[in-house]
This record gives structure tokens, sequence and C-alpha cells, in this order.
């Protein structure tokens, strides 16, 4: 799933109610061909209101 597919996912779930606009959306499992490192995701991603995961990252809530 590319950035984009993503994005129309999280507005499907949100539109059907299943996710608030305040729900943590993790990304994963992303290839960092080229320029995609972790950093560069999450400087395109988190304005968004993703967080990016990272190998052996955790989140307590």
């Amino acid at each position: 799933m590319g950035f984009q597919a993503v994005d129309e996912v999280r507005d499907r779930l949100r539109n059907m109610k299943c996710i608030k606009e305040h729900t943590l959306v993790v990304l994963n499992h992303f290839a960092h061909f080229g320029d995609f490192t972790h950093e560069k995701i999450c400087e395109m991603e988190n304005p968004k209101g993703y967080e990016v995961a990272y190998d052996g990252c955790s989140f307590e809530f």
C-alpha cells in the first residue's frame, strides 16, 4: 500500500465511523527505496496526523 492508498483507507474508515479524527494511525512496513528514510517518511506523513513505526517502537495508551 502506498502513501495515497493509506490516505484513502484512513478517509474511508473515518467516513464509516470506524475511527475518529484523532485516532492514532501508525504506518509501518514501508520500503526504504531511494530517499525514503524513516526521517523523510516522518516529514511527509506526520503533518497528516500519522505516526511512523520503526523497528522496536512501542506506544503507550
